[in-house]
C-alpha cells in the first residue's frame, strides 16, 4: 500500500494525522450535489462491475481488503467534483461519505472496503435469490421498499415464511455508472441454497409482501445464475469498451497520418513555387541591370 502511496506522492502518514480539523471544516462546507456524485462513484469503484476488473485497486487493498482514502482520491472523476479541494480534503470527503452507503463500509481509519465479500469470494452465492421488481402505478417507493430492515421484515410476515426464514441479508441493487438510483434488483441471503429454492417458490405467488399488492416480481433466478450473468455483461461490456478505445487509437492515428501527408504534400508542392520564384527574381534582375546598362550607353 505504501508503494502505491509513494508512487503517487501521497502521504504515507497514519489517517489520524492526516485530517486536519481544517480540512474537515472545509469539507464540511461542500455542496450535497458534490457529495452525491463522490458517493456514488466512490461505490462503484468497489462494485462487483469494477473492482473485480480493476487491476490497479485490487492491488492497492491491504490484507483485510481495505483501501486507502487517500489512494481513491486521487482518481480523475473525484478530483473533477472536488476541484477546490486539497487531496487530504478529498479524501477526508470520502471517508465522510462513504457512512451514507450501503455497500461502502469504513475499516481502519481512512481506510475503506467492501461491505460484502467480491463475487467469486463470497461463498454465501449458492444461498441466495435473486429477485427483480417492479412497483406498479400507486405504488410505494422502491427506496422505502428496499430498505433493508423493512424488506427482510415484510418477507418473515408471509404466511410460508417458516420454509425459507431467516433473512440473512438483503443486499438491494444500485445503477452506479450514472444515478445510484435502485434498479428494484435485490439479492437476498438465506441459510441454505434450500432455503434459498424455497424463497424463489414461494416468490411466484402474489403478492411478494403481505399487503403490497402493487409490488409485483418480474425475474427471479438463484444467486450463483445471477453472479454468472452478471460476469458475462461485465466481459461483455469491457470487451466492447475495449473496441472502442481500440477504434478511437486507429482514428486518432489515421487523423495523424493523414495530417503528416498532407504537410508533406504542401512542403512539396511549395519547392517548385519557390524555384519559379528564385529563376524569376534573376532574370528580373537581369533585365534591369540591362535597361540600366542600356539607358546609360545611349
Amino acid at each position: 500500500m505504501n508503494a502505491i502511496k509513494k508512487a503517487l506522492g501521497l502521504s504515507t502518514e497514519p489517517a489520524s494525522e492526516r485530517f486536519a480539523k481544517d480540512d474537515i471544516a472545509e469539507v464540511k462546507k461542500c455542496e450535497q450535489k458534490t457529495r452525491d456524485a463522490c458517493l456514488r462513484q466512490l461505490e462503484f469503484y468497489f462494485s462487483d462491475v469494477n473492482l473485480p476488473y480493476d487491476d490497479f485497486y485490487l492491488k492497492a487493498r491491504n490484507k483485510a481488503g481495505e483501501i486507502d482514502c487517500e489512494v481513491l482520491a486521487n482518481s480523475a472523476r473525484i478530483k473533477q467534483f472536488t476541484k477546490k479541494l486539497t487531496p487530504i480534503q478529498r479524501a477526508y470527503l470520502l471517508w465522510d461519505v462513504a457512512s451514507a452507503s450501503d455497500s461502502v463500509v469504513r475499516g481502519a481509519e481512512g481506510f475503506l472496503k467492501r461491505r460484502w465479500p467480491m463475487p467469486k469470494e463470497d461463498k454465501s452465492n449458492k444461498n441466495m435469490a435473486f429477485l427483480e421488481l417492479k412497483v406498479d402505478e400507486g405504488g410505494p417507493e422502491l427506496s422505502s421498499i428496499l430498505d433493508e430492515k423493512a424488506f427482510q421484515t415484510a418477507l418473515e410476515k408471509r404466511g410460508d415464511a417458516a420454509s425459507f426464514k431467516p433473512v440473512l441479508s438483503v443486499r438491494p441493487r444500485r445503477d452506479l455508472r450514472k444515478t445510484r438510483t435502485l434498479t428494484g434488483g435485490v439479492l437476498v441471503e438465506l441459510e441454505s441454497k434450500a432455503k434459498a429454492d424455497a424463497l424463489l417458490k414461494a416468490s411466484k405467488d402474489e403478492p411478494l409482501l403481505p399487503k403490497q399488492p402493487k409490488v409485483k416480481v418480474v425475474t427471479s433466478s438463484d444467486g450463483l445464475s445471477f453472479f454468472d450473468r452478471l460476469e458475462a455483461d461485465c466481459l461483455a461490456f469491457r470487451e466492447e469498451g475495449e473496441k472502442r478505445k481500440a477504434k478511437r487509437k486507429a482514428e486518432k492515428e489515421e487523423k495523424k497520418k493523414r495530417k503528416a501527408e498532407e504537410a508533406e504534400k504542401g512542403e512539396g508542392d511549395a519547392k517548385p513555387s519557390a524555384k519559379k520564384a528564385k529563376k524569376g527574381g534573376k532574370k528580373g534582375k537581369g533585365g534591369g541591370r540591362g535597361r540600366g546598362r542600356g539607358g546609360g550607353r545611349g
